[in-house]
Order: C-alpha cells, then structure tokens, then sequence
C-alpha cells in the first residue's frame, strides 16, 4: 500500500502564489488620521521604520545606531537629519512628526532594508517589486497579451471560408481575375 505523503504546513508550495492587490487587506487607510491621532498608514509605515532601525542595529556586518543613520542620511540629502528626528518618525506617540518622502528613501538606502518603502506602497495598494521580479511580471503580461490575441486569431480564421479564400489566392498569384 502506497504511503501517503505528510506536506509539512511551512513548506511553501512553489506554484502557489498569494499576491494580494488593490481592495485587499495590505491596502492601509488614512481615514482617522490628525494632529493627535496616527491613521492606520502611517501606523504600520511607523512600525515599518522601527522594526527596520531595530534589524539594522543588530545585524553583524556594518550595524547602524540611529545617530549613524542620521549621519549617513545627512550627507545623503544635503540637509541635517538628527537621531532626534529619526526617533519622531518611528514613534508612534510623535504624530505631528512625519518623515518626508526623500528621507524616507535614503532611510532605506542607508539601512539597506526597503521594508519601509514596501509598507508605503503596499499600504497604497500595490506591490513593490525588485527588477528580476518586475521582469518576471513583465514577461507574465507580454504572455498575456499574446495568449489574447492567439484567441483573436482563432475567432478570425474561424469565420473564414478555407477552402473558398485558398481558391481565390491562387488564382489572383497565377495572374487570374480579382472578383472571383
């Protein structure tokens, strides 16, 4: 009797794919979000931010305080970023301090950890891809487009008389009359 085979719960199947897009639960709202209060985006974009400065310091080769961040950051944008404004971005009690939209790229590329920006985009409603993966996408599309109109070639040579058209383009290449 064949054995029957146990698929441990974590091992990930490699052609079951879980992308989640627009409506979907990744989408984060701005709704509630004022002076006093964070909106559910820029809750998880906050939490983001921390968790990424917390893997940075840790980690074994080149770990970042946050007054290196700030450093790094600095001569990135040409302007001074302070741990101060660093520690405001990924509180969640500092809602009037909001990270910018450059600063928040070099973040990612001084920690080189583009968590954060993930969250942003994601928290939109999209997916942030890295280039092998857009390519991926990009060719699943092309495969698309031409799985459409290989249906629309089908449909047309469906509708078309095969044996009355390969009369007429025979006698039309052998000098014959147009209006047969």
């Amino acid at each position: 009797m064949p054995r029957s085979k146990k698929l441990d719960k974590n091992q990930m199947n490699l052609f079951e794919f879980h992308l989640t897009f627009n409506g979907d639960e990744c989408v984060k709202t701005l709704e509630g979000g004022n002076q006093e209060n964070l909106s559910d985006f820029e809750y998880h974009l906050r939490k983001s931010i921390k968790e990424t400065l917390d893997r940075c310091a840790k980690r074994k080769q080149d770990p970042l305080d946050r007054i290196e961040v700030a450093a790094r950051m600095s001569r990135k944008l040409g302007r001074e970023i302070t741990k101060s404004n660093i520690d405001q971005w990924s509180a969640m009690s500092t809602v009037q301090r909001r990270i910018h939209a450059d600063a928040l790229k070099a973040l990612c590329e001084v920690t080189s950890d583009f968590a954060p920006m993930h969250a942003f985009v994601e928290g939109c409603g999209f997916k942030a891809l890295s280039p092998d993966e857009a390519k991926a996408a990009e060719y699943g599309a092309k495969m698309f487009i031409k799985r459409q109109i290989e249906v629309e070639l089908k449909d047309i040579v469906s509708d078309i008389d095969e044996s009355g058209i390969t009369k007429k383009l025979i006698a039309r290449m052998l000098g014959g009359s147009r209006d047969i």
